[in-house]
């Protein structure tokens, strides 16, 4: 009788390979599996021939999309660019880890190291290029809108400024006369008072 638990589900033949298999074991195959990065240059701190050629093809491809305008922005590009070749050849690096036979697990493990390091490298630079980029664009815009203010303001100026040598427009309507003086007016009437009077006695 099969003691087979029914809700388990049957590995495939890769996947107990990966279960089955711990790498090396021995000194000698722990030193291979370190072998095999270096080989693949993830820990070189300067490329030459083909790996020079190939970070350089990715360098780039990222000037053209990018168009770097700053020093800063290239000293982004050139970590991005970096970090790509680095999980390019991470990814080789895992592929290296699995043959017919077994997998090496330890080389396996050192390749997901290394790619997700250059994965968190390359998207940490995209992320503060992309906020680079927005501050330069925030401050374009203020200043674009500073400049068309002042250049209203000065429009405004030279169309109502006095022109030097031009006659002054001059109103055709008469202002009107100020109101009379209640003193004034008061004495006059007395002055015609007296003098009414004066030629009623003379007749």
């Amino acid at each position: 009788m099969s003691h087979t638990d029914p809700q388990s589900p049957e590995l495939s033949p890769g996947a107990a390979a990966v279960n089955a298999s711990t790498g090396p074991r021995t000194e000698a195959g722990k030193a291979a599996s370190s072998r095999n990065a270096v080989k693949h240059n993830l820990c070189s701190t300067r490329l030459a021939g083909a790996d020079l050629d190939e970070l350089n093809a990715i360098r780039v491809k990222l000037d053209n999309e990018w168009e770097p305008g700053t020093e800063t922005e290239r000293m982004l590009l050139d970590q991005m660019a970096l970090s790509q070749w680095r999980m390019e050849r991470a990814l080789s690096l895992e592929l290296a880890a699995f043959d017919d036979a077994h997998i090496d697990q330890a080389l396996l493990s050192l390749a997901i190291r290394y790619r997700t390091t250059a994965e968190r490298s390359f998207y940490k630079a995209l992320a503060e290029l992309q906020r680079l980029r927005a501050t330069i664009a925030e401050d374009s815009r203020r200043q674009e809108q500073e400049a068309e203010a002042a250049m209203h303001r000065e429009m405004e100026r030279l169309c109502f400024a006095p022109i030097a040598g031009a006659r002054q427009f001059v109103s055709q309507n008469p202002s009107a006369p100020p109101p009379p003086d209640a003193n004034a007016v008061k004495a006059l009437i007395e002055a015609k008072i007296r003098e009414l009077e004066s030629s009623a006695e003379m007749q």
